[in-house]
C-alpha cells in the first residue's frame, strides 16, 4: 500500500485456512485497498455464513479455482470428494450476497475437451470475467506432470468455442500461456 498498490490478492495455497483470515481482510480494508480478492478453492466458503463473514470484514472480490463443469473432472484434478458440489454452492453464496465473481479454469489433459460445457455450466453464475489457464508443469513437477498439459493445437478449438458460448454474456475472458499463433481470430 506504501508504494501505491491499491489492490489487494490473497492467495496460495489456500488462504481461507488461515484461522486470522477475516482479520487480514479487515487489516487490507483498514489500509485502505480498493479491491480486497481471495483466490479459492471454495470449500470453506461453502459455508454460506463464513463467507458473509469475510464480505463483511471488507471482501470485495472472489476468483474460484473451477477445473470441471461436473463433479467427476473437478473432483479428480482437485483429488478432493465433493469438492464440485461445494465449490458451486460457494460461488452461490458469494453472488447471494452480491460480491463480484471470477472464476479460474486450469486447461489440462483431463478437461480441455469438455471447456464448451464447462463454459455452459459457468454461464448460470454470471461471473465478471473468466480465466482459460493452460496447465505449465515446471521446476520439480515437470518430469511428473508433463502427462497433464495438452498440446495448444488440442486445446485451442475448444477454448475458442467456449469463448464463443461465453462472448454474449461475460465482457473479460482471458487466455494465458498460450501463443496468439494458436488463438488465431480471438487476439483480443
Amino acid at each position: 500500500k506504501n508504494m501505491g498498490a491499491l489492490d489487494v490478492d490473497f492467495s496460495g495455497g489456500e488462504p481461507t485456512i488461515r484461522k486470522d483470515f477475516p482479520e487480514l481482510i479487515a487489516y487490507a480494508k483498514k489500509r485502505g485497498f480498493r479491491a480486497i480478492c481471495v483466490i479459492t478453492n471454495g470449500l470453506r466458503m461453502a459455508n454460506k455464513e463464513y463467507s458473509q463473514r469475510l464480505v463483511d470484514a471488507g471482501l470485495n472480490d472472489v476468483l474460484f479455482s473451477l477445473e470441471g463443469y461436473n463433479s467427476k473432472t473437478h473432483d479428480y484434478l482437485t483429488r478432493v470428494p465433493g469438492r464440485f458440489d461445494k465449490i458451486n454452492k460457494a460461488i452461490k453464496n458469494v453472488k447471494e450476497i452480491g460480491v463480484r465473481v471470477r472464476i479460474n479454469i486450469t486447461v489440462t489433459k483431463e478437461n480441455y475437451k469438455d471447456l464448451e460445457n464447462f463454459a455452459k455450466h459457468i454461464l448460470k453464475f454470471k461471473p465478471e470475467a473468466v480465466n482459460f489457464i493452460k496447465f505449465n508443469p515446471w521446476d520439480i513437477a515437470l518430469h511428473e506432470a508433463r502427462g497433464m498439459s495438452p498440446k495448444y493445437s488440442e486445446i485451442s478449438p475448444h477454448i475458442k468455442r467456449a469463448i464463443d458460448i461465453l462472448r454474449p454474456h461475460i465482457t473479460k475472458i482471458t487466455v494465458r500461456y498460450i501463443p496468439y499463433c494458436f488463438m488465431q481470430g480471438y487476439e483480443e
